[in-house]
């Protein structure tokens, strides 16, 4: 059995960067789906525009976009470490230190109720997460 890598403790200011990263990294997030959906509207004329001028180049160029909105959104939610690395996640909001709460007992409440919010947005974002693993991260016999 593999035994799990112990990450070294961090200062606030580390955690403040980590946070800064995941905001950067939504941002990021957000820019693209932006761009997709100029480059995509809901507009069959444009579908039309794009069937004549070059539809095999529109067609990859969407499922581009979505294979990356996928793994945009899934690694989002791994888990905090695997395979002994550390992974830069939603759940890393979780685990803030515990200089930014008044007591202990806030800091585990608070670290429970930001991990049930992530685990629901998480259970939203399911049929995504399969997609990954079964799909682009694998190639799922059942699936493919």
């Amino acid at each position: 059995m593999k035994k799990e890598k112990k990450l070294p403790e961090k200062n606030v200011d580390e955690y403040k960067q980590q946070i800064k990263f995941l905001a950067q990294y939504i941002s990021e997030s957000i820019h693209w789906l932006n761009e997709f959906k100029i480059l995509f509207p809901d507009n069959d004329l444009q579908y039309e525009l794009y069937n004549e001028i070059a539809p095999n180049f529109f067609t990859y160029l969407s499922r581009f976009y979505f294979n990356y909105f996928f793994l945009l959104i899934s690694k989002m939610f791994d888990p905090i470490t695997s395979g002994g690395f550390e992974n830069l996640t939603l759940y890393q909001i979780a685990k803030l230190p515990s200089e930014i709460f008044s007591d202990e007992k806030e800091m585990i409440e608070n670290e429970k109720e930001i991990e049930n919010d992530i685990n629901v947005i998480k259970e939203e974002t399911k049929t995504i997460l399969e997609a990954r693993n079964k799909i682009l991260a694998h190639n799922d016999l059942n699936t493919i």
